[in-house]
């Protein structure tokens, strides 16, 4: 089961997480991943604003977009989709939604596997746990998860007290690094100092585990902060790349643009660990608030 939510079927309207299958002439088919991986069309005309050669400029097989349901017909299980509506900050605000909805159920499964010996008793077990618990819980915030963690901290049981502690083991704070990349360039006389003085603007007042901006080639910059709230430093980071932005706005001849949005930094990413120690010349200035005892590297 991979049903994330009550119904069965978006919304016209929602936006949902897809996966794309399968790419043709007439469009890109998609399985959305919080319903149940049922399939839904992106016609070729909704899968961008400008006039696109090719299908793959947009999007490839395996690749993950929000795109935003413009008509569903629940008997046959059709849905049209359309990736050209969803603007940048609506994809990454039902990203975060999403990525905590699929937190929210792999501790659902991982508990089912604890206690299920068999792939049909732990099926049945997750479906009733959100059929009878969580779909029909009552609160103000924002997820059902941040719900579940503050139940968890007040040691509230919402189900049985074998999940009680099964989370409280499962939602232990660690710490993780948030990232996203940016590309920030200045045309004009002033060029890269421009840019280091936008970035030491952001960075003032922020320790390294706060705030840590690095470079990259071909005029690129890492923003990473290390939290133990995912979803806060997911948020920081954007708000903090989003500032850069605004920023080189004011200058005449500035420009960036937001190339990865801010995620978890995991081992996979051990390429942006390696293009950063390529770079450990490129020496540029120290955050304000940074320790007296902290060697000289790349960092803004």
């Amino acid at each position: 089961m991979v049903r994330f939510y009550k119904n069965e079927m978006p919304n016209v309207g929602d936006f949902v997480t897809c996966k794309i299958i399968e790419v043709r002439d007439i469009g890109s088919y998609a399985e959305l991943l919080e319903y149940d991986n049922i399939v839904g069309l992106i016609g070729i005309t909704e899968l961008s604003k400008q006039r696109i050669r090719s299908i793959t400029q947009v999007v490839n097989v395996n690749k993950i977009v929000v795109a935003q349901v413009i008509s569903v017909d629940k008997e046959r299980k059709y849905i049209d989709l359309s990736k050209k509506s969803v603007s940048s900050n609506d994809a990454q605000k039902h990203m975060q939604y999403y990525e905590k909805s699929k937190a929210l159920f792999q501790i659902i499964k991982k508990y089912a596997y604890s206690i299920k010996e068999t792939q049909e008793d732990r099926d049945l077990l997750i479906q009733h746990i959100y059929s009878e618990y969580i779909w029909n819980w009552s609160h103000n915030m924002n997820h059902n998860i941040d719900y579940l963690k503050d139940c968890v901290k007040q040691s509230k049981v919402v189900i049985n007290d074998d999940f009680l502690s099964f989370c409280q083991t499962s939602l232990k704070s660690k710490t993780v690094c948030i990232y996203g990349i940016m590309t920030l360039v200045c045309y004009n006389k002033d060029g890269i100092e421009a840019v280091k003085n936008i970035l030491k603007k952001i960075t003032t007042n922020y320790s390294k585990d706060q705030l840590y901006i690095t470079y990259l080639p071909a005029s690129q910059y890492v923003f990473k902060t290390n939290t133990c709230e995912q979803q806060d430093g997911v948020e920081f980071i954007r708000t903090k790349m989003e500032e850069a932005l605004k920023e080189m706005q004011k200058i005449d001849s500035g420009d960036g643009k937001i190339t990865t949005f801010p995620k978890v930094l995991t081992n996979e990413k051990d390429l942006i660990a390696k293009q950063e120690e390529d770079c450990k010349d490129k020496i540029i200035f120290e955050n304000d608030v940074s320790d007296e005892n902290e060697d000289e590297d790349d960092k803004y």
